[in-house]
């Protein structure tokens, strides 16, 4: 049940016979490849896809109870004299708009609510300014939440009489993907001529009575600097592992950013915590000095260990989308640093902007949900570019696609589709010809030689990025490249090696071969019905 603003819409869709079994040992790396989340100074921070010929899942690769396939380190500590380093010193507290910390939980009806992060959203346009709140989903909570009695309103410590009724996003989905009911946003109305506070006091009352007290924070100026954005990214902690250095996220990261500079983002919301490597600082130091990049810093050592690193992805997800609210027209939500964009018609340095306002035309779209090609890594990763690998798998993978996202028209997000949005408004899926990621992620030993084709769609932009990133750095990328390699690299990339994982809620697989099916067989753009409620906009 939920509020009558909300419609549903049912897809053709395989019998429930297909549902898998509840939970599924994988192994076999010739046959399953699993994303790893690794530490980059301490941090983890990655959900996984683990993927099988012949069938998808679009689960996180973590076990059934939670806890992460890898961790590494102890947690390092933002101070001076603690071993720090200079690029940590010296930028990680530069252009932070805010720190999330824990946050006091809440309860409705006699049920809890994990609360993850309060955000204040004032749009530039001073329209509708709302406080967003970041929660864990619970089904007992979504139910009391939505029913026809449900009295909880946000109130202030500030303002005597304020009441502000909460409005929930995110629990209302087709029911063969409830798995990814991860996140439930509430939201309440707030006054716009608080815009210029540092601080808010937020209070949830229950039907007149208190149940939870926050006190959010950030840099109003940041908040609101600049004019409107065309497109934005998200940025989550990188991982990292010294066994798989062609996969290092620092050594990925400023080739990322800056390739999605040359293609037309004009800011990074970039999560850091208080673990962050010296080498990633080194890597977003020229990108702060700019104003490309907003850090947000995550005090992640409780946020992990309370609500798991896959929980702590859809926070930055939507922690995200809430604070570019208004700021953006279009924003990247989930790209991770090995996903290349690539619209292959579109004229060369044409921004991506300008390519979904092409694709979409005057279509009512909320988002462009697009697939992957599984690029090789350069043999030599640490002296070429991601983008000069021109060898590919040949058949389109079996991985949930990825998406941009109109964050004005969007409520709440999982990793691979939205939750909820804007009624009247559609999810457009394209092509491989017409939009593709093209994801560096597999190595020789573990690629089929017979299922490999050469694509050179990006090889020819090498020389353009290489002098970009000479420009930003100061230095050519085989000079500056190996220092941002894994402690205790030994000069050796090795294939990623296959990972038995337990991967749970695997009832709602056939909910993902069919999005994955879709998205593999589509030759012309098509809307994707069926894999969210419409939400009153």
């Amino acid at each position: 049940p939920g509020p009558k603003s909300h419609h549903t819409i049912e897809p053709p869709i395989e019998p429930r016979s297909m549902l898998a079994s509840s939970s599924t040992r994988i192994s076999s790396p010739a046959r399953w490849r699993s994303w790893k989340g690794f530490r980059l100074g301490g941090v983890l921070l990655c959900a996984g896809v683990a993927v099988a010929s012949g069938s998808a899942v679009c689960s996180s690769g973590f076990d059934a109870d939670g806890s992460a396939l890898m961790q590494r380190g102890p947690p390092r500590v933002l101070a001076e004299g603690a071993g720090v380093g200079k690029e940590v010193l010296k930028w990680g507290k530069v252009r932070v708009l805010t720190t999330i910390t824990e946050q006091p939980n809440f309860t409705i009806g006699g049920v809890q609510v994990v609360v993850r992060s309060v955000v204040p959203v004032f749009p530039p346009d001073g329209k509708d300014p709302y406080m967003a709140f970041v929660t864990n989903f619970d089904e007992e909570a979504w139910l009391k939440l939505n029913s026809t009695d449900s009295g909880l309103a946000c109130t202030s410590g500030e303002r005597p009489g304020f009441s502000s009724p909460v409005e929930a996003f995110g629990g209302d989905v087709w029911d063969r993907i409830y798995w990814s009911r991860w996140t439930a946003v509430l939201k309440c109305a707030w006054p716009a001529e608080w815009r210029h506070r540092r601080c808010h006091d937020v209070r949830l009352a229950d039907h007149g009575e208190e149940t939870g007290k926050y006190q959010t924070c950030h840099d109003p100026e940041l908040a609101q600097e600049g004019s409107r954005y065309d497109l934005a990214a998200c940025v989550a902690p990188v991982w990292d592992d010294p066994k798989l250095p062609q996969s290092s996220g620092a050594m990925m990261l400023p080739q990322w950013l800056e390739y999605n500079v040359q293609r037309g983002v004009q800011h990074f919301l970039v999560y850091t915590t208080m673990e962050t490597d010296e080498r990633q600082y080194a890597v977003l130091g020229p990108f702060l000095k700019a104003g490309l990049v907003t850090q947000i810093r995550l005090d992640v050592g409780p946020l992990v260990r309370l609500h798991g690193p896959e929980k702590t992805q859809q926070l930055v997800i939507n922690d995200c989308l809430h604070r570019m609210r208004g700021r953006t027209t279009w924003l990247m939500t989930s790209s991770d640093v090995d996903e290349y964009n690539v619209f292959p018609s579109a004229p060369r340095g044409e921004p991506l902007h300008e390519s979904l306002r092409a694709a979409v035309g005057d279509r009512s779209v909320h988002a462009v949900t697009y697939g992957f090609l599984q690029f090789l890594h350069p043999d030599m990763p640490y002296e070429n570019l991601q983008i000069s690998s021109e060898l590919r798998e040949a058949e389109i993978p079996n991985i949930c696609p990825k998406l941009f996202v109109r964050p004005d028209l969007v409520e709440c997000m999982f990793v691979h589709w939205p939750m909820a949005a804007a009624r009247g408004t559609k999810n457009l899926a394209l092509p491989s010809a017409n939009l593709s990621t093209q994801h560096y992620r597999r190595t020789r030993p573990e690629v089929d030689i017979d299922n490999v084709t050469v694509d050179r769609r990006l090889t020819h932009e090498v020389r353009d990025l290489d002098a970009a990133l000479t420009r930003r750095y100061g230095q050519p990328w085989r000079a500056w490249a190996p220092r941002l390699m894994p402690p205790g690299w030994d000069g050796e990339a090795r294939a990623e090696e296959g990972a038995m994982v337990q991967v749970d809620r695997l009832e709602a697989r056939p909910g993902a071969q069919a999005l994955v099916r879709f998205m593999a067989g589509l030759r012309e753009p098509a809307f994707i019905e069926g894999m969210f409620w419409n939400v009153a906009g």
